[in-house]
């Protein structure tokens, strides 16, 4: 598939602007449906998505009471999900 510095380079040696872009457009939609279509692969980058934010909960929000006890519902309720997947 073509990248990035493929369709600058034949922007550079005279290919329309416009073709360019349209290729760009096309391969990123391509890409995007690709993942998208494997919901293994979009699984996973949830969970990492996850881990790290949960390990990085701002002070600021535990803090607060009522910010603190949002979270802690939320991840009581992300534990039953864990807990209904693993053996």
């Amino acid at each position: 598939m073509i990248n990035e510095k493929d369709l600058f380079e034949q922007f550079r040696g005279g290919t329309d602007l416009e073709a360019c872009y349209s290729l760009l457009l096309t391969r990123r939609f391509e890409e995007e449906a690709k993942r998208k279509s494997d919901p293994v692969s979009e699984l996973f980058a949830a969970v990492e998505i996850c881990t790290k934010v949960v390990g990085n909960v701002p002070y600021k929000a535990m803090k607060d009471p009522e910010t603190k006890a949002k979270i802690i519902e939320a991840l009581i309720k992300l534990e039953n999900v864990i807990s209904d997947i693993k053996p």
